[in-house]
């Protein structure tokens, strides 16, 4: 295993800050209100933890270079 060669700038890809998100999203969830957690219906909170982590994927296959 070896490290990417530009690893000083990973945390500007999207893809790793769509992981990021996924990794605080419980820890933002404890410290939310219940009134505010009870906007989110109970069927969509899985589906929106899966959309964080499909967003991750599809941030890898963007160019993220700056436009020349």
């Amino acid at each position: 295993m070896k490290i990417v060669k530009d690893w000083r700038s990973v945390w500007r890809y999207y893809s790793t800050q769509a992981l990021l998100l996924l990794a605080a999203a419980p820890l933002i969830w404890a410290e939310m209100p219940q009134d505010v957690r009870d906007m989110v219906p109970e069927g969509w909170r899985p589906w929106l933890l899966a959309g964080m982590a499909a967003s991750g994927v599809v941030g890898r296959y963007i160019s993220q270079r700056p436009a020349p």
